[in-house]
């Protein structure tokens, strides 16, 4: 029988690293290659996936699904609900990376929606997300439901402060612990809530609690969070921590600042204040290194010129993704996999590796990763694997991660270190080669510490009880202790 002509898969034309990337075709892929690595081939057909839709009360057609899923029609947030049900894949396990993805690289938003009809439709949804959250384990999903409640279209929803401040501070505390899924839900909830002017100042002082509590991990995605406010306020009182003395506040402050001055939200006199403060930075802080090249001239070095394609490593990275999957040939996924390894921007790299998690190739991509990070001959382009492992890694990485943390090569170890907490595994996977990681002879540092609380090793206890250990161990072991482990949905 002849075959039918493969399906057009979306393409990003823009510069590798230009001002720009297309960001409504990297979303239309992200749908597309989700429908069509379906294990029912009703979704994989474009007239079965119609007739699904319209069971959940969509009328689009084929023509229009075509459009969404070449970035040629911006698909809304309830599209990328109605494919989440009907794949089966986990509630804003697609959408969260929609919002993030528009959020932090400056796309239009589809239209808002509209100001809900049904206040009892709308109660008995609150009632269920409630009732959800009142678990000990919720989903990421549920999160999302609770942020899209409280800020919906004309209606402001009104809590008790105390129990506000408690599911805020319990949502910041998870997202600090998640991987994976878990954690863009988690992220693009608070982004969402932080954004919302009537609930500014209640999610503000929840990342302040949360920031300054003793021993505290994940701090950095916290205070990133004011990024998304994009008000001269904010601005200001991010300067503020990009000048501490506190290295993981200072990190905090650059992801932020980094994502308003790519917006455009950033006032020009604080991004020339910004440009000061770096000034006065050693060259070597990682707040520099994420907001080099982002300050204005004459203070700045010129920009480096633009690449419009990837780096030779990184393409070749990309191919051998490619050549695993075993599918015709997909230029966005070249393109992901070789900006997750290659961009010179961070949150190039960050993104591409949210929409390569998100897809059904995460576990194709971290094989290659794992290989690469491994034994490829380019120091830059192992560092760049090693980089990606950390969103795509699972439980299948994790005995060549435990072989690594034995390894006279420290960059193996780091590279294990940084992988094995979003690997999703508990303790007894880890075994004893953990403490290895740290090196000879054993010092528990930040990423050893890190792995140990998101596995829920047993060196958390021996570090929070001898007093041998020094007290910023003590603190960040027992604040673990506290808090648990990893996060997983």
């Amino acid at each position: 029988m002849r075959q039918g002509r493969p399906p057009e898969m979306p393409a990003d034309g823009t510069p590798f690293d230009g001002p720009r990337v297309d960001v409504e075709g990297r979303l239309g892929w992200l749908l597309r290659v989700s429908r069509l690595t379906a294990d029912d081939p009703d979704n994989r057909s474009l007239t079965g996936f119609a007739t699904r839709l319209r069971q959940t009360g969509s009328p689009a057609g084929t023509p229009q699904i075509s459009r969404w899923e070449t970035g040629r029609l911006p698909a809304s947030d309830a599209v990328f609900t109605r494919y989440e049900t009907i794949l089966g894949l986990p509630a804003g396990g697609l959408g969260s990376v929609a919002v993030g993805l528009r959020s932090a690289l400056g796309a239009p938003l589809p239209a808002a929606r509209p100001a809900p009809a049904d206040i009892l439709a709308l109660r008995r949804r609150y009632d269920l997300v409630h009732e959800r959250l009142a678990a000990t384990d919720v989903a990421g999903g549920t999160w999302l439901a609770f942020a899209d409640i409280l800020r919906t279209d004309g209606l402001v929803v009104l809590l008790p402060s105390r129990y506000l401040d408690e599911l805020l501070g319990r949502l910041l505390d998870e997202m600090m612990r998640s991987v994976g899924i878990a954690y863009t839900t988690r992220f693009t909830a608070l982004a969402m809530l932080v954004a919302q002017p009537e609930l500014t100042a209640d999610v503000v002082g929840a990342i302040d609690a949360v920031a300054h509590e003793p021993g505290a991990q994940g701090v950095v995605d916290a205070v990133s969070l004011l990024g998304e406010v994009g008000d001269a306020p904010a601005a200001g009182r991010l300067l503020a921590l990009l000048a501490a003395d506190d290295a993981v506040l200072r990190l905090g402050a650059a992801h932020a600042l980094l994502n308003m001055t790519n917006l455009g939200t950033l006032p020009a006199r604080h991004a020339a204040a910004m440009a000061r403060i770096l000034r006065r930075l050693d060259e070597h802080d990682p707040a520099v290194t994420v907001l080099a090249g982002r300050t204005p001239a004459p203070l700045a070095a010129p920009p480096p010129p633009v690449r419009r394609r990837p780096p030779p490593a990184a393409d070749r990275f990309a191919l051998a993704a490619r050549a695993r999957t075993g599918l015709e040939f997909d230029p966005m996924l070249c393109r992901l996999v070789a900006e997750a390894v290659g961009s010179r921007y961070t949150e190039r790299r960050h993104h591409a590796a949210l929409l390569l998690l998100a897809s059904p190739y995460r576990a194709v991509v971290a094989e290659v990763a794992t290989g690469v990070a491994g034994s490829d001959p380019d120091a830059a382009i192992r560092r760049g694997a090693a980089g990606l492992l950390r969103y795509v890694v699972g439980p299948p990485q994790v005995p060549v991660l435990r072989r690594w943390l034995r390894s006279e090569r420290p960059d193996l170890r780091a590279a294990a270190l940084g992988a094995l907490p979003h690997a999703g595994v508990p303790a007894e996977a880890v075994g004893t080669d953990l403490a290895a990681g740290a090196g000879r002879p054993p010092r528990p540092t930040g990423p050893l510490i890190y792995a140990a609380g998101m596995t829920g090793h047993p060196l958390l206890r021996r570090w929070a009880d001898d007093p041998a250990t020094e007290p910023a161990v003590r603190r960040t072991a027992r604040w673990w202790l506290r808090h648990g482990s990893a996060v997983l949905r």
